[in-house]
């Protein structure tokens, strides 16, 4: 029987297959007639089935799957990080006095080691690439090292050349929680999928699950239950979502209504995106930053203000946009291999680069015509010369 049949029914349609057997057999009108009523039987079960599997799908458990090694956040490669305590240990700084953060929703956290533990030791976090003003950059680090934020970033190295074992938390993104309560349950990304419905439940907007490959459609998000906010409160939320996502940590629930069966967050904390300052030329931001496209920017902020890298810094090279490093005024990427241009460089002073030296190289003095005998001597031949050059200087 087809697969799309219900056991229930698939027993049923064995019982019903043995009763008419004999009639089946029968010659003339009779047969054709018990055959189209059988058929019709077996449709109109199918179709009752495919309606009731339907209805009845749980959308979290068809897509719920035990944790995975190398599972990324849905919608994007940096997870999404809260504070769980505190490092009371008194010790030089880095190596002490930071704090220990976890991957939300999820059970272990890979840490900078690539060790898999319930939390990782950061030595501070560095929202410098958040573009903010000071005011909202002091206000989100005490609400991060509180536990009333969470930040989406890398674990990145604290030093290069010192400290390389202990990490910092590069933040891209930065979430501040409404009501300051402690987060229960697991966090959701949500946002308006533009389906509004004459009757409930309605799935008017997309969860996506904080660090994990899963998503279902919402038909509600309850803020009052479990935080005691107002109505007025709660009416404000979803105007918010739409005009852009909102994280809330909570528990699924649920719900049922003359559309059908749906699903609703009953949310312990929900969280507000920190305000950064878009651009869109290097012009608007002043002369110790520029503009960068921002990763998951939103309609309204497609690039933000990021500051320039210093003298040794890593610089340029093939890298995701949102990723790239310039190096400050008065100084210049200096290419890791010129013979493999998507490699990363460093930041050096102009007068340590070969570069510094090309306008030396590619000056070319006039030349009669009368006295170019042959093509080697054209410009041309000359510019690939001083190309040669440059690759010779820059390999010495």
């Amino acid at each position: 029987f087809p697969r799309a049949l219900s056991r229930k029914t698939q027993l049923e349609l064995r019982g019903l297959t043995n009763s008419l057997a004999a009639p089946l057999r029968m010659a003339g009108p009779p047969r054709i007639i018990t055959s189209l009523a059988f058929l019709a039987y077996i449709l109109g079960r199918a179709a009752a089935d495919t309606q009731q599997s339907v209805q009845e799908l749980d959308v979290t458990e068809s897509l719920d799957f035990e944790e995975e090694e190398g599972v990324i956040a849905a919608d994007g490669t940096a997870p999404y990080y809260i504070v769980t305590r505190m490092d009371l240990r008194r010790c030089i700084s880095p190596v002490c006095g930071g704090f220990y953060v976890k991957e939300v929703s999820r059970r272990k956290t890979v840490c900078f080691d690539g060790n898999k533990q319930d939390d990782c030791y950061v030595g501070a976090l560095d929202i410098s690439t958040l573009a903010i003003g000071e005011a909202e950059a002091e206000k989100l680090n005490e609400r991060f090292a509180s536990g009333e934020a969470i930040v989406r970033g890398h674990l990145e190295p604290w030093d290069e050349k010192s400290f390389s074992g202990i990490a910092k938390l590069s933040a891209t993104e930065g979430w501040t929680g409404v009501t300051g309560k402690k987060p229960k349950g697991h966090n959701w990304k949500v946002s308006s999928t533009g389906i509004t419905c004459v009757t409930y439940p309605c799935p008017s907007f997309m969860g996506v699950e904080l660090n994990k490959a899963r998503q279902l459609y919402l038909s509600g998000i309850d803020v009052k239950t479990k935080t005691g906010a107002s109505e007025n409160v709660s009416t404000s939320v979803y105007e918010q979502i739409s005009e852009g996502p909102l994280i809330f940590a909570g528990s699924l629930e649920r719900i049922k209504g003359p559309a059908g069966k749906g699903r609703i967050i009953v949310a312990s904390e929900w969280y507000i995106r920190v305000d950064h300052h878009g651009c869109e030329v290097d012009e608007d931001c002043g002369d110790t930053k520029w503009c960068r496209q921002l990763e998951g920017g939103d309609d309204d902020v497609q690039s933000a203000c990021t500051p320039f890298v210093g003298l040794g810094d890593s610089c340029e090279g093939f890298t995701l946009p949102w990723l790239f490093e310039r190096c400050a005024p008065g100084l210049i990427c200096e290419p890791a291999d010129p013979r493999i241009p998507d490699l990363a460089g460093t930041c050096v002073e102009m007068k340590d680069s070969p570069v510094k030296q090309l306008p030396e190289l590619i000056s070319i003095p006039e030349t009669p015509e009368s006295n170019v005998s042959s093509e080697a001597e054209t410009p041309k031949s000359n510019v690939l010369s001083v190309a040669a050059e440059y690759l010779r200087r820059s390999l010495s």
